[in-house]
């Protein structure tokens, strides 16, 4: 396991190991009010993706927690954006056909969309305007999708 890049950084220890200066970091950090046994603060950061921390006696053994940490986190999965996905369809469901294997898709994403569509073109009060036609067959497709997958055990 590669060693993080420390440096100093004032009273603390702080490294970059993505080469970027703000985000994300690993940081060790003295807490002289804390007991003997848990001094030194230990906290990785990569935002959006994972974040750990945790408390030891001493430097080196929170470099080290905060190593294992930080190549733990390295190895889980991406976290998927889900809500900047939807945001970037909605920008254009009303003058662009969607990609064919949309439908296909995992379910959390697509109750997110569908959730995004209703918000937007249907929780409009007692007589809202109708949606244009490219969004009703999007609430279409997704509806007899989530039917589908309802009947089928899916869900």
């Amino acid at each position: 396991m590669e060693r993080l890049p420390w440096q100093r950084d004032g009273e603390d220890f702080i490294a970059h190991p993505e080469g970027d200066e703000t985000e994300p970091f690993a940081r060790i950090r003295f807490d002289p009010d804390a007991n003997e046994a848990a001094r030194w603060i230990w906290t990785v950061e990569y935002p959006k993706w994972f974040s750990a921390h945790g408390r030891t006696g001493d430097r080196q053994t929170a470099a080290n927690e905060a190593t294992r940490a930080w190549w733990h986190g390295k190895t889980r999965p991406i976290p998927r954006d889900i809500a900047g996905e939807v945001a970037a369809i909605m920008a254009i469901i009303e003058t662009e056909p969607l990609r064919g294997d949309l439908i296909h898709d995992e379910y959390p994403f697509l109750y997110a969309l569908m959730h995004a569509i209703r918000t937007k073109y249907f929780d409009l009060g007692l007589n809202p305007p109708p949606p244009p036609p490219m969004v009703r067959k999007v609430v279409s497709d997704l509806s007899n999708e989530f039917f589908r997958r309802r009947t089928s055990g899916e869900l």
